[in-house]
């Protein structure tokens, strides 16, 4: 497994402007492709950009520049 390749759920969450909670569910319903260590979710990054609800393609929200 290469780590740069996975995300916790709270990294993906923001990532496409979810909550935690609706990450952790789309990772045990196998929604998206994910893997848990320990009480953690791994999720591959590929699968956060891929994954389309309905049709709806998910889009990458840039960090806030202060």
């Amino acid at each position: 497994m290469d780590d740069s390749e996975y995300v916790t759920s709270a990294e993906a969450a923001i990532l496409i402007n979810k909550s935690q909670s609706q990450m952790q569910f789309l990772c045990r319903t196998g929604r998206i492709d994910a893997v848990k260590v320990g009480n953690t979710w791994l999720i591959k990054r590929d699968s956060i950009l891929n994954y389309s609800p309905g049709h709806k393609k998910f889009t990458i929200h840039p960090k806030n520049k202060k």
